[in-house]
């Protein structure tokens, strides 16, 4: 940052990146390995989601390279948002034998929420959680988890409900 001290005046520079860190338990945090998001001319015309999501995808795809040659055999689980739900984050994490966890966002893949409300049967875990293993998205097997809660948000009840994608089998969770 620097400042014109004569007017008062600050420049402040950012830089956006993706970090993959470890989490080892207690609320310790290691970072691993970072990549900045790149954005280019390509990008000047289109909404700022689509170039978020188009940037972050593609850091990804660069971060998980540098993490699978610095850590060739550790095992990873990838926690991630809907930004995620891509064939090309799929595809790498099934080519590194990572497992995933993303988090399903209204309009990132439309079609998953969509099939996943039109299941005749899924199967419960108690009241709150309802969960689907093996449902196709494109070429791949995901498991999906749908999770409703309730909080008091500012004095009002409110249901909060999440869908997930999940390599993982829910008896191994």
């Amino acid at each position: 940052m620097t400042q014109n001290w004569l007017e008062n005046e600050f420049t402040r520079y950012h830089r956006s990146v993706l970090e993959a860190k470890i989490y080892f338990g207690n609320n310790i945090v290691c970072s691993i390995a970072t990549e900045t998001i790149e954005n280019s001319d390509e990008y000047l015309n289109q909404s700022d989601e689509a170039v978020k999501q188009d940037c972050e995808s593609k850091a990804f795809a660069r971060l998980a390279e540098k993490i699978k040659k610095k850590f060739p055999r550790l095992p990873i689980i990838i926690i991630a948002d809907g930004l995620y739900v891509t064939q090309n984050v799929l595809k790498i994490c099934r080519d590194y034998h990572w497992d995933y966890i993303i988090r399903y966002k209204e309009g990132s893949a439309s079609s998953i929420a969509k099939e996943y409300r039109a299941l005749p049967e899924k199967e419960t875990v108690g009241t709150n959680i309802e969960y689907q293993n093996k449902d196709m998205f494109h070429d791949f097997d995901v498991n999906l988890i749908y999770y409703r809660e309730k909080r008091i948000v500012k004095g009002e009840e409110k249901e909060i409900k999440k869908l997930c994608l999940h390599k993982l089998m829910w008896y191994d969770i």
